[in-house]
Order: C-alpha cells, then structure tokens, then sequence
C-alpha cells in the first residue's frame, strides 16, 4: 500500500511532426519553501535533458506548482513521430517497486544500442550518449516513484519502440 502523504505529479507533453501530442508523466516529493529553488533548478535540468533527447518538441510540462505551454508549433523534421519513442524503466530506489514512462517523437540518433540487445538502449557509463546520461541523471535527481514521494528513484534499463499511432 502506498504512503500517505502529499505526492506531485509532474508531465511533459510532445508535439510530433503531424501535430500529434503525447506525453508521460512521473513524480516529485512535496514542495517547501526551503526545497523550491532546488526542485525548480532540477526540473529546468531534467526539461533541457528532455529537449536533447528529443526528434519532436516539448511542448508542454505541466508541475503541481507550475504549468507553461512552451509550444504549439510542430517540427519541421518529419521523423518526429510520437511512435517512436524511448521506454523508460526504472525503480523505487529503497522498496525496488518497478515503474515506467515513455519519451513520445525521441530523436534516434541520440540512442546508443547495447550490442545483441536488440533495441535496448545504453544508458550508463561509457557507451551511453551524453543526452542519455545527462537525462538519467536529472531525472533521477527529481523523480519519485509513485506513491512514495520521500523515495528516490533508479534507472533500470531503456528501450526503443518505433510504431506508427
């Protein structure tokens, strides 16, 4: 059973190249007035780590303490596609409860693939492209798990889907 306890949802919305919106969402502990600079220094980290992962645009993040649409106008590039995306997995860090999101319209080039692992994604140490890192790592710093917002959270692993929607 979760925790009880105040929980913030947070959620970045992708626009494609045809004007498709998809987007995922995930979780942060309670904002107070001595933990909001930090929180809002870690969101800006983890949206510009988002945007460098990103084939289509962010075009929306929405926050308990903060919502901004950032944009309406679609990509240029036609590969942008809310299909194609970057299956996200990881953990709560103390109970290992696992958990997940998807990044809609990722840009492939930024992935690098694990060697006979099909289309698992690097996404740590050497082998992993600095748009990966940087993403784990800002995400990591802000997100909970869901239903325990004291909790920190622990990448597991990544994959890519391409599908069409």
């Amino acid at each position: 059973m979760p925790a009880l306890g105040t929980q913030h949802p947070a959620e970045y919305q992708v626009l494609d190249s045809t004007g498709q919106r998809k987007g995922f969402r995930f979780y942060y502990d309670a904002v107070t007035a001595g933990s909001i600079a930090g929180l809002l220094a870690e969101l800006g980290t983890l949206t510009d780590a988002t945007i460098a992962l990103l084939l289509g645009v962010l075009s929306k993040s929405q926050f308990t303490i903060d919502e901004n649409t950032l944009s309406n106008t679609p990509p240029s590039d036609q590969g942008a596609q809310i299909g194609s995306n970057l299956l996200v997995l990881y953990q709560d860090a103390t109970t290992e409860a696992p958990s997940s999101l998807n990044i809609p319209a990722i840009d492939y080039s930024k992935l690098n693939f694990v060697e006979g692992g099909g289309n698992q994604v690097i996404f740590a140490g050497a082998g992993a492209s600095s748009e990966i890192t940087d993403w784990v790592s800002a995400f990591e710093a802000v997100a909970s798990p869901p239903g325990f917002p004291a909790h920190n959270v622990r990448v597991t692993g990544m994959r890519y889907n391409s599908r069409r929607e």
